[in-house]
Order: structure tokens, then sequence, then C-alpha cells
């Protein structure tokens, strides 16, 4: 389930989008962001909340972030386009 979708408050030119895996189950979700052009492929585990980072000049250079949207954190996901 997608649970935000906002520009980034330092960086309004990167698109924030965070997503919860809300069946308790892991999966793997595809999500298609077409305000950036983008399809998104994760894994989740179960309960699992991702957030990722999204430049809107730059689409394809996403990264995954922490909860306050500052650090960036190591996770396998794939972007390409939509």
């Amino acid at each position: 389930m997608v649970t935000a979708v906002k520009l980034h408050e330092v960086e309004p030119r990167d698109l924030v989008v965070r997503a919860v895996e809300s069946t308790g189950r892991a999966t793997t979700a595809t999500l298609d962001i077409p305000v950036a052009g983008i399809r998104l492929t994760a894994d989740f585990g179960p309960s699992q909340i991702r957030t990722f980072r999204i430049p809107l000049d730059d689409p394809l250079s996403a990264v995954e972030t922490d909860l306050i949207e500052l650090g960036v954190r190591k996770g396998a996901f794939r972007v390409e386009p939509w």
C-alpha cells in the first residue's frame, strides 16, 4: 500500500514515495509512478515500510531513504522507464 507521495522538503525537485506491505506476508511489489515516468519494483518483508526518493530530473537514479528522508539506505530494488 502506498502511504505517501510528496515532494521532498529540502530538495523540492525530488519526489518521495513511501509504501508498506500490509498483509503480513513477504512480497514483491511494483509501483507505477507516472509523474516520474518510472516503474519501481521492490521486495517487501512482512509489514515492512520502504521509502524511495526519486529525483524528477533523473528518475532512474532513485534511492531508498530512511523515514526522515535524509539518509540513504542500502536496499535492492529496480527502476525502469514506464
